[in-house]
């Protein structure tokens, strides 16, 4: 972890570098607007900025950008192979350092096998949205020695 001078006695994450933008992006890959309306205030809180990619478009190029954080991905998402598109990330070279949060359904037990296997970090979507600046803060690597909204950018 480097150290950010805006960053409020944070740890930088060590994929993002002094270069990038100021407020880092954290990229949601879910359409279901209960979580949207949960997780984009969280992440606002946190101090970063949320982005919900344009689906039509190319999704790498648009997780490529400068100062990108993490990425959130509802594996049950419909309309794609999301363990694909997990995958595509990770041996894509500009994203392949992004930390993937996946979430899913508790029933969906092969899903989230599949998931964990592929080494992203899953969480069950009840625990995701019961514990969600905690889960965020966990996967970039921050403690919660801040309390929220402290400024984590």
């Amino acid at each position: 972890m480097g150290s950010c001078a805006d960053c409020n006695g944070w740890s930088m994450p060590t994929h993002l570098s002094e270069d990038s933008p100021s407020t880092p992006v954290f990229h949601l890959l879910l359409s279901e607007k209960f979580f949207l309306g949960k997780i984009e205030p969280a992440i606002q809180a946190l101090g970063w900025e949320a982005r919900t990619p344009n689906w039509d478009g190319d999704l790498l190029e648009q997780l490529s950008v400068a100062g990108s954080m993490g990425v959130i991905l509802d594996l049950e998402r419909e309309g794609s192979d999301n363990l694909l598109l997990a995958k595509d990330l990770m041996e894509n070279k500009p994203t392949a350092d992004l930390p993937i949060l996946a979430y899913g359904s508790h029933e969906k037990v092969e899903l989230l096998e599949a998931a964990r296997a592929l080494g992203l970090t899953v969480v069950i979507r009840s625990e995701f949205a019961a514990n969600l600046v905690r889960v965020l803060m966990e996967l970039v690597g921050m403690s919660g020695q801040q309390e929220p909204g402290d400024g984590a950018a």
